[in-house]
């Protein structure tokens, strides 16, 4: 289609709007003050182009068709645009303009019009296996499934998915050449993206368990080596205090372990004797806690040991099944006069 041909296609479709009369008119009744603005620079527009001035009208459709999306206005800016060489634009509108219902005499200005456009771009046709999931183009949204129109793109290759509520289709690369068309076929987006390897766990795997696992497996390592230090500094501090009653017991002469406290006491200082009195008993204090101490040693030990293994089998893939059998956390507790381990979950 020559230029002097698109001139009177989009003269001929200007006519169609301002010429239908009554209810018919191409242009509605006006439904607001955007509207009217439409409708005035819809005018300008057609006004510029019979007097050659297409950027000018290019311009005015353009605004217009940001507050207006009118069949008449589609049209039009996609006659300028097709005259600019503005052919994916031109082909856009156009598309758009066949989509709803046009007088047959515009109709075919039209579509003359978009014939012409396709020689220079290229089409996909877009069919996805699920009504209502959105169709990207690019990184860019086209509508929903089903399109009722054909896609157009620059010739190339392009990248098309579907997706719905953040979850997408496995994307279909296609290329496709100037003035041609592709079928696409997208398939459903339940068949989607291979959870990332750093994924949040699952419903099967709870983020808790093996977290309060690993955690419980080091807390109750640490409180074994610290039960295992106070077990030394007090093992250390009875023995240091023996080593003194001994030696204190030797200054006043009685070597013998058998003999009577008070026998000590007897011949000595009230200060000896207190201070003998004093070293028997933090021997005995101290022998107390370093028992106690190696003992909490011992069991958080075990703890650890047992809390360790089950992390790691909860990591493995190989203990899957070993899951299912309802441990759900296990937490160490610690009592004056005793320990051990609560297991909670369902069995």
């Amino acid at each position: 289609m020559g230029s002097l041909e698109r001139t009177l296609a989009v003269l001929a479709v200007g006519a169609a709007v301002l010429g239908a009369p009554g209810p018919a008119a191409a242009e509605p009744p006006t439904g607001g003050q955007a509207e009217d603005d439409a409708d005035r620079l819809f005018r300008a527009g057609k006004k510029a182009f019979a007097e050659g001035k297409l950027e000018e009208a290019l311009e005015a459709y353009r605004s217009a068709w940001t507050r207006k999306k009118a069949y008449y206005i589609a049209a039009n800016l996609g006659q300028v645009e097709l005259e600019l060489g503005q052919h994916l634009a031109a082909a856009r509108h156009l598309a758009h303009a066949l989509s709803t219902t046009i007088p047959p005499e515009v109709r075919i200005a039209v579509e003359a019009a978009l014939l012409e456009a396709k020689k220079h771009v290229a089409a996909l046709k877009i069919s996805a296996e699920q009504d209502g999931v959105e169709i990207w183009v690019d990184g860019a949204s086209v509508g929903k499934s089903p399109l009722r129109v054909e896609v157009f793109v620059e010739p190339g290759t392009h990248s098309v998915r579907a997706r719905r509520g953040g979850i997408e289709s496995a994307p279909v690369e296609v290329n496709v050449e100037r003035g041609l068309s592709r079928q696409v076929e997208l398939g459903p987006v339940s068949e989607v993206r291979e959870p990332p390897v750093d994924s949040p766990p699952t419903d099967d795997e709870p983020a808790a368990g093996v977290s309060g696992l690993a955690v419980a497996s080091i807390v109750t390592g640490g409180l074994s080596l610290a039960s295992v230090g106070l077990g030394v500094g007090f093992a250390a501090r009875a023995s240091s205090a023996e080593s003194d009653r001994n030696r204190l017991r030797r200054d006043l002469g009685f070597d013998s372990e058998t003999n009577a406290r008070s026998d000590v006491c007897g011949d000595s200082s009230a200060g000896e004797c207190l201070r003998l009195t004093e070293l028997d008993k933090r021997s005995i204090d101290s022998r107390k806690v370093e028992v106690a101490g190696f003992a909490a040693a011992g069991g958080f030990a075990t703890v650890a040991l047992v809390t360790g293994i089950m992390a790691l089998a909860k990591r493995s893939d190989r203990a899957k099944s070993a899951r299912n059998t309802g441990f759900q956390d296990v937490v160490p507790w610690v009592a004056p006069r005793s320990l051990g381990l609560s297991v909670g979950g369902s069995f």
